[in-house]
C-alpha cells in the first residue's frame, strides 16, 4: 500500500478577491493499486467549504481527506474550494498501477511415480494462482523437449481466459510412457506475469514393464535332480507362482525342488506386482541311464552231446541298475550255428530299475561236430549296449548199441568171435553198423587195444591161444557215415593201438 502526500491546490484571499496559487506535489502522484492517497489542502486563506472530486465516483468534504484507490487507472482528481464570496477549482492526475503476478509455489513440477508402460500416471494439478493486483491469462502452453508428447501430457482449456486477482485455474499434467526408462521435460507456461511470463515446470517419471526372470542350478543332470531356483524378476515383485511341470508348485520367491523322474521340465514363473504380471518359461532337463549288469559268466560251454540230445538250460540274468528304464530291443546269434538256441520274454518290455529279466541257452546238435557261436543281446543301456555271450558245444553221432550175445569158440589156437546183429542206438532208435570193431587185453581191467574190424558178424583172432593163456574182447558197433571207402589205412587205425586212440579217431569219444 503507498501513501502519497499531494499538495493539490493553495487559495490566498486579499481585499475582494482571491489569488489561485500554483499546486505542487510534495511526492509523485502514482503507485500500485490498491492506493491510498494522502490529499492536503495549502490555501492560505479562510476556506468556507471544498468538495474533493476522486474521479472514481466518490468525493469528500473533508479538508485533507485520505482516500484509497482500489482499481487500476488514471484518475483526475478535482478540488473546488469556496470562501465567503467565490470559489474556484483545480484538478490533478492520479496513477494507479496494477501488476499481473503469478504465484511461485508450484514451480518446483513433479516426479512421477513410476508408470507400467502404456498405463496413465496419477494426474498432477498445476494451479496457477493470480497473486498480483492485475489480471492474468495463459496464453500458450508447450512442452520444452518437443519430444515427449507422447510421454508427458497436459490439458488445459482456458487458454487466454481471465484469471482476476486471487484466483486460480488449473493445468493437469499426466505421464503415459511407451517405452522403459527415465523421462524428463518441462511445461512451458506463457503468460501476462511480471515476474514469470515464461513459467517453466520440470516433470520426470519412469516407464517400466515387469520382467519375469529366474535362474536354476543346475539346468540339467541325472534323476534325482535336486534345482534351486532363483527369482531374477525386475520391478517390486510381491506375488510368486512357481509351476514344475510335475504337478508341484510353489509359492517362494526362491524355492529348491526336486525331479525324481526323467524328462524335460518346462518350468514356469508368474510373478505379480499386485497389478501386471508376466511370466517366463525355463526347461529343465532331468536325466535318466538306463545301466544294465549281467553277472554271470559271459563264456557258456554246453558240453558235448549227442544228435537230438539237449542240454542243460543256462540262464543269464540281465540286471536294470540305473536310472532309467532298460529294454530289451534284440536278441541274435551272429553265425546261427546249428544246434543253439535260446528264449526270452524281454522283448520291447520295460525293465523297471532295480528290475531284472532273463535270457535261455541251451544246445540241441543236429549235426555232428564242434560249434562256436556268439550271442548279442542288444539293449539300450549307456555301459553296455551289447552283451556278447560266447556259447560252445559238440554234436556227436548217437552209437549203436553193444552186440548182445557175445560168444567166443577156440577152433584150435584160433579164437572165433560171434554175436547178434545191433538194430538200435542207445536211444533205440533204428540203426544198421556199418562195421564192428574188436579189442582184447589179457586182462579184464587192463587197457584193451585195437585188433581189427568187421562188416559181419564174426571175427576171427588166429594163434592166439598158442601164445596166451587167456585173452578177454569187446566189441563195439560203429556207424560210419559215408565219408568215403572206409581204410584203416586213411584213418591211421593200426593194430594194438589202445582203444582210447581208436574211440577219438572214429569221433566217437
Amino acid at each position: 500500500l503507498s501513501i502519497l502526500s499531494i499538495v493539490l491546490l493553495v487559495t490566498t484571499f486579499n481585499g475582494l478577491g482571491c489569488i489561485l496559487k500554483r499546486v505542487t506535489l510534495q511526492n509523485p502522484a502514482i503507485g500500485d493499486v490498491p492506493l491510498e492517497v494522502n490529499f492536503i489542502n495549502q490555501s492560505v486563506t479562510v476556506i468556507s467549504s471544498c468538495l474533493w472530486e476522486f474521479g472514481d465516483g466518490t468525493t469528500s468534504t473533508l479538508l485533507n481527506p485520505n482516500h484509497t484507490f482500489t482499481l487500476e487507472g488514471v484518475y483526475n482528481v478535482k478540488l473546488t474550494v469556496w470562501d465567503e464570496y467565490f470559489n474556484t477549482n483545480i484538478t490533478h492526475q492520479v496513477r494507479v498501477i496494477a501488476h499481473p503476478m503469478l504465484d511461485t509455489a508450484q514451480l518446483t513440477g513433479n516426479v512421477f511415480a513410476k508408470t507400467y508402460l502404456n498405463e496413465h500416471s496419477t494426474i498432477f494439478d498445476v494451479d496457477i494462482q493470480s497473486s498480483g493486483t492485475d489480471t492474468l491469462f495463459v496464453s500458450n502452453l508447450y512442452w520444452k523437449s518437443q519430444q515427449r508428447d507422447s510421454y508427458f501430457e497436459y490439458t488445459f482449456s482456458h487458454l487466454n481466459e481471465v484469471i482476476i486477482p486471487g484466483a486460480a485455474t488449473n493445468i493437469q499434467v499426466q505421464f503415459t510412457p511407451l517405452t522403459e526408462g527415465i523421462f524428463a521435460d518441462t511445461l512451458c507456461v506463457v503468460n501476462n506475469s511480471e515476474n514469470h511470463p515464461l513459467l517453466m515446470i520440470p516433470f520426470s517419471g519412469r516407464g517400466y514393464k515387469l520382467y519375469a526372470a529366474f535362474t536354476a542350478i543346475p539346468l540339467s543332470g541325472d534323476v534325482p535332480l535336486t534345482v534351486a531356483f532363483t527369482d531374477a524378476s525386475t520391478e517390486d515383485i510381491i506375488q510368486w507362482n512357481w509351476d514344475f511341470a510335475d504337478g508341484n508348485t510353489s509359492t517362494q520367491p526362491n524355492p529348491t525342488h526336486l525331479f525324481q523322474i526323467e524328462g524335460v521340465y518346462p518350468v514356469v514363473l508368474t510373478v505379480s506386482d499386485g497389478i501386471h504380471f508376466d511370466a517366463v518359461t525355463h526347461n529343465i532337463n532331468v536325466i535318466a541311464h538306463p545301466i544294465v549288469v549281467c553277472n554271470d559268466s559271459l563264456i557258456v560251454d554246453l558240453g558235448d552231446l549227442y544228435l537230438g540230445e539237449t542240454s542243460d538250460v543256462i540262464t543269464l540274468t540281465i540286471h536294470s541298475t540305473g536310472t532309467d528304464t532298460l529294454y530289451v530291443n534284440n536278441i541274435r546269434w551272429k553265425y546261427s550255428r546249428p544246434g543253439f538256441h535260446y528264449s526270452s520274454d524281454a522283448y520291447h518290455i520295460p525293465i523297471l530299475p532295480g528290475s531284472s529279466t532273463t535270457v535261455n541257452i541251451w544246445f540241441q546238435p543236429t549235426v555232428q561236430g564242434a560249434f562256436t557261436d556268439s550271442l548279442f543281446i542288444e539293449t539300450n543301456a549307456e555301459n553296455t549296449p551289447v552283451i556278447k555271450v560266447k556259447v560252445n558245444g559238440r554234436g556227436e553221432i548217437v552209437p549203436p548199441k553193444p552186440p548182445d550175445n557175445v560168444h567166443i569158440v577156440m577152433n584150435g589156437t584160433n579164437a572165433v568171435l560171434s554175436w547178434d546183429a545191433v538194430a538200435l542206438t542207445i536211444f533205440d532208435t533204428p540203426i544198421a553198423p556199418d562195421y564192428y570193431f574188436v579189442f582184447n587185453s589179457s586182462s579184464p581191467h587192463g587197457e584193451f587195444a585195437f585188433n581189427g574190424a568187421t562188416s559181419g558178424l564174426q571175427y576171427t583172432q588166429f594163434m592166439v591161444g598158442a601164445f596166451q593163456p587167456m585173452m578177454f574182447y569187446k566189441v563195439i558197433a560203429y556207424k560210419y557215415y559215408g565219408r568215403g571207402v572206409f581204410d584203416f589205412g586213411t584213418l591211421g587205425l593200426v593194430q594194438g593201438m589202445p582203444e582210447a586212440e581208436v574211440l577219438k579217431l572214429l569221433h566217437l569219444q
